[in-house]
């Protein structure tokens, strides 16, 4: 998103140099503000912008006053409180108006920087219809030490410590700049040079008088009292190595901020490895925390939520209510008749009774007795935002194990009457659905206790949404003993299906003495999931549910509830409407499921050993794209054929739940179709999750395992471009360009999505023609052609195939603008220009698109350029 230069002149006259989103540009998203530290500028997030401009918010910096190109504020004060009301006049001004949204701003303070957002609620309020948030770097409530404080500043927190810092900053500025990247980097060593050098250059801009009064006044500042009190949501990053705070300063500023009142939300986030710069070593780690804060729904936001909230117990019930002994309603009967259609609820399943309410409870009361007598294996989770793992007590085969021989024994010694659950299924289901709202209830009031971590997006300050969606990351009881996510997760509800498909099962048996084929395959082949499943326990720490979303209303119900409840149908389909099927149908259903069952395990098994062991002689051989965060992904075996290949096992053996069930309704088949919904939508929050967590490896990593969920042409990963390939040489760039030599600039394309970005290539030789004539004693490209070269690529973006075998296009498109041109260094023979160029605005109507184009060479920036093209029919 194109940023513009701005300037302020404050009410007491200095003028501060800042950027901002364009005043057209999504008046609708919030504001994210970045505010720079003590001895920064706004410069030193320019390793973070490129990527900061794909977070769905408008951007804002400035340099403060003495800081980086903004003016010096001599003999008018340069202390916390002028910077804060510095702030405030940024904020209102005329000049970034355009930035102005309903959403509100997110304010991000790196180390000092926080103090002035502390300073600015202390004196103009949270009103939260303005703040809407506010991400605290690396920075205590109180630099100073004080008795009851120890947690201030490990290298300036008193008088003597103070005077050693402003002695060096007066005597060397430039040794002092050196020694402050070192102090704040943790290792430096792995640092680009270029940026070590702009980062000290930054510094050098910097009114050494200045920074010495604002360390002054900032050391003597107390914040507590203020993050005690306000109720914008806040988060806070904090480096593992920062050696300018000790890590118990963080922990006592979320406690600060995260308060006992319900309103207030704070999370924080650990980066490993990192100092106090955090958001120079770890761009995307720190982007990544910018995304989350800004305010996002899911599942059609509290509306949605709320609607879910409400229809998936009422989809329990229907499926009971359209389907059962007296017969299923047809889809195109139901159409038609609508109400009248349903055959209802049959008269010996009762909607609610005592003995189906012991049944539910008493199941509940059974599992959580099993899961702590029980012993089990104890695992270690992933790394958890604040840098801590949690151990998780895994029992859930030992707990199936013995509930099968309760099951076993107890029908033997006719204490156990599994037939009679067919009877009291509708009001087991009533009983559960009322447990699953009062544990979300008690999850939701839970959460807001002191010292909870907060799913990133479960804090919204809706509570519809956070109920829906799950606040608590990893809500605990028994002292933390017993983790209520991860045992809801398999325990209670996966056995649960078992026993009431088993229940069906002796149904029938009781009903006309034998347990037919249709029944046997359905329990054997559900049966086989739920073993593989608690076999398998350990591999559920490394899923979305765990270690990304809340627990909430919507796992606790899929969990406790729609698993079950609903996954049994076909087993109550079988017993109420005598299925039978040829020994040939039972044949290739096995094959069906045994398909399904071989890429389901084999994938998942090939992943969970790479985690665990990458050298491994069975994965070792895979091929892998490295990934800027140190991961590896795999681009290989399993998962070369498609991104989700589990998935698309999961839905095979799906439908050798179903299949059993014949073809006389649509009813059974509830389950593969509702099953195949929900991949997609999870395939689709996975991308998302994975587009945020990886950025740019993400794109090439779509590119390399092109299908998203099944391995054919018709299932096109995100991030490849409608009929063009992920890569063109010079011959596809001429099919589609109307350019030719000597004004053909691009020679290959190495990454395209089509309607939204595109990267050429122009290897810059010495017998391009423009040279001889162009300072022939120092061949440099002419500027206005590298924005040339960025216009062709732009151009490939928005346009389209022509006709086969016509060389040319169905569009054209033709300059209509150019804004912020800026040549950062020259290009000479012998280069490589790389160009990217990104579309930022399409007006459709008028046919008009605005992009943003970079020109590199290397890793150096040597063009840049708002381009406006006007396409042509």
């Amino acid at each position: 998103m194109p940023l513009n230069d701005f300037h302020h002149v404050t009410s007491d006259g200095v003028e501060l140099v800042g950027r901002c989103t364009k005043k057209d540009d999504s008046p609708s998203r919030p504001t994210i503000v970045l505010i720079h530290g003590w001895s920064g500028s706004s410069r030193y997030f320019d390793p973070a912008m490129e990527t900061l401009e794909l977070v769905e918010a408008n951007l804002l910096t400035y340099d403060q006053r003495g800081h980086g190109d903004s003016a010096s504020p001599r003999g008018r004060g340069c202390t916390v409180a002028r910077l804060a009301m510095d702030l405030r006049e940024i904020l209102d001004a005329d000049a970034v108006s355009g930035t102005q949204s309903t959403k509100g701003y997110i304010l991000v303070g790196c180390s000092m920087g926080s103090a002035v957002i502390w300073s600015y609620l202390q004196l103009f309020g949270d009103d939260e219809k303005r703040i809407a948030g506010t991400v605290f770097v690396d920075q205590a409530p109180l630099q100073n030490r004080r008795p009851g404080w120890t947690c201030g500043s490990l290298g300036c927190y008193d008088t003597e410590t103070y005077e050693n810092l402003a002695r060096a900053v007066r005597s060397d500025m430039s040794a002092f700049a050196d020694g402050n990247a070192a102090c704040c980097i943790h290792e430096p060593e792995k640092m680009d040079p270029q940026v070590l050098l702009m980062l000290k250059n930054e510094t050098l801009k910097c009114d050494p008088e200045a920074l010495c009064e604002l360390m002054y006044d900032h050391t003597h500042q107390d914040w507590r009292s203020v993050c005690q009190t306000t109720a914008v949501p806040s988060v806070i990053l904090y480096g593992e190595k920062s050696q300018i705070f000790p890590r118990e300063g963080f922990r006592a500023l979320e406690e600060l901020l995260g308060g006992v009142s319900p309103i207030r939300k704070c999370r924080s986030t650990c980066f490993q490895n990192c100092g106090h710069w955090l958001y120079l070593e770890d761009v995307e780690g720190f982007v990544r925390c910018l995304k989350d804060a800004v305010p996002h729904f899911e599942f059609g936001g509290p509306i949605g939520a709320l609607g879910i909230t409400v229809v998936l117990p009422l989809v329990c019930y229907f499926l009971v209510h359209a389907c059962n002994e007296d017969g299923c309603v047809e889809v195109g009967r139901l159409a038609r008749e609508g109400a009248k259609a349903l055959p209802g609820f049959p008269s010996h399943m009762p909607l609610a009774s005592a003995r189906g309410t012991v049944y539910a409870l008493g199941w509940m009361a059974f599992t959580v007795m099993m899961h702590v007598l029980i012993p089990g294996a104890v695992k270690e989770g992933v790394t958890l935002p604040d840098g801590t793992r949690l151990r998780y007590k895994l029992n859930g085969f030992r707990v199936f194990v013995v509930t099968m021989a309760v099951v076993v024994f107890g029908t033997r010694a006719n204490v156990v009457d599994l037939a009679s659950v067919h009877d009291e299924f509708l009001s087991m289901l009533t009983a559960m659905v009322v447990f699953a709202y009062v544990l979300s209830t008690y999850l939701y009031a839970s959460s807001f206790g002191r010292g909870k971590m907060l799913a990133a997006g479960g804090d919204s300050g809706n509570a519809v949404y956070d109920f829906f969606i799950g606040r608590e990351l990893n809500p605990r009881i028994m002292s933390g003993a017993f983790d209520l996510k991860v045992f809801c997760e398999l325990t209670p509800g996966l056995i649960g299906w078992l026993l009431l498909d088993l229940g069906f099962a002796a149904k029938q048996y009781a009903r006309i003495g034998t347990v037919t084929a249709p029944m046997v395959l359905v329990c054997v082949f559900q049966g086989a999931y739920v073993i593989d499943a608690l076999w398998n326990e350990p591999a559920i720490l490394t899923t979305m549910d765990i270690t990304t979303d809340g627990f909430g209303f919507m796992l606790a119900f899929g969990d406790l509830v729609w698993v079950p409840f609903t996954y049994s149908l076909q087993c109550r389909y079988i017993l109420e409407h005598s299925v039978r099927i040829s020994n040939a149908h039972v044949l290739a259903i096995l094959v069906v499921q045994c398909v399904g069952y071989w890429i389901f395990r084999g994938s998942n098994s090939q992943k969970n050993l790479f985690r665990t062991n990458p050298n491994d002689p069975r994965v070792s051989h895979l091929k892998t794209l490295q990934t800027k965060r140190g991961t590896k992904l795999i681009v290989s075996g399993w998962w070369g054929i498609c991104r989700h290949v589990n998935y698309l096992g999961d839905w095979i053996m799906a439908w050798a739940w179903c299949l059993p069930c014949g073809f006389s309704h649509l009813a059974p088949y509830f389950y593969v179709i509702y099953f195949g919904i929900l991949l997609v939508h999870r395939d689709g929050r996975d991308g998302e999750a994975c587009e945020k967590k990886y950025g740019a490896d993400w794109t090439r990593y779509c590119q390399l395992v092109k299908y998203r969920l099944i391995p054919f042409p018709g299932s096109p990963a995100k991030g490849m471009g409608k009929n063009l390939p992920a890569a063109m040489d010079i011959g596809q760039v001429m099919d589609l360009l109307p350019h030719r030599y000597p004004f053909l600039l691009v020679d290959r394309v190495v990454e395209i999505e089509v309607g939204k970005y595109a990267i050429g290539m122009k290897n810059v030789t010495i017998n391009d023609n423009f040279f001889p004539g162009h300072f022939p004693q120092r061949p440099i490209m002419p500027g206005v052609l590298m924005v040339e070269a960025m216009a062709q690529v732009g151009g490939l973006v928005m346009l389209e195939p022509g006709e086969k075998g016509s060389g040319g296009t169905q569009k054209e498109f033709f300059f209509a603008g150019i804004d912020g041109v800026k040549f950062r260094r020259p290009v000479v023979p012998g280069d490589t220009l790389v160009m990217k160029v990104v579309l930022t605005k399409l007006n459709k109507r008028f046919g008009i698109a605005k992009m943003k184009g970079q020109c590199f060479v290397g890793d150096e920036l040597a063009c840049e350029a708002e381009l406006t093209l006007a396409l042509g029919a």
